[in-house]
Order: C-alpha cells, then sequence, then structure tokens
C-alpha cells in the first residue's frame, strides 16, 4: 500500500517556523512533527523569503 499524502495543517506550518527560528535543522523539524524530511524541505524551498521560512505566505 503506498502512502496517502496529507497537506501540512496550519499549526504544524507555524512550528516548522518557529523551530526553524529557533536554529533547528530541517531534518530535526521533520523528525519533532513526524513528518518526511522531503515533505519538510519542499515546504520550506516553495515558501522561503531571503533566508526565512513564511507561515504566513505558505498558509495562503
Amino acid at each position: 500500500m503506498g502512502h496517502q499524502y496529507r497537506q501540512l495543517t496550519h499549526e504544524e506550518r507555524y512550528q516548522i517556523g518557529a523551530l526553524m527560528e529557533l536554529g533547528f535543522s530541517q531534518a530535526e523539524v521533520a523528525r519533532k512533527l513526524g513528518r518526511n524530511r522531503s515533505t519538510i524541505s519542499r515546504e520550506v524551498r516553495r515558501n522561503r523569503q531571503g533566508t526565512r521560512y513564511q507561515a504566513t505566505k505558505a498558509q495562503h
């Protein structure tokens, strides 16, 4: 059986931003949220402004 994709929640997006602000790596964030590392990587790449992840932008 394949994995079913589920979108990141509003709360998860804010957690990504908060953890990254605290200096956690994407791999550490993925572990803490129980998500695949590539999911976090894609999310951050798509919603980065300069060097900062933008949770608000991601949610819209």
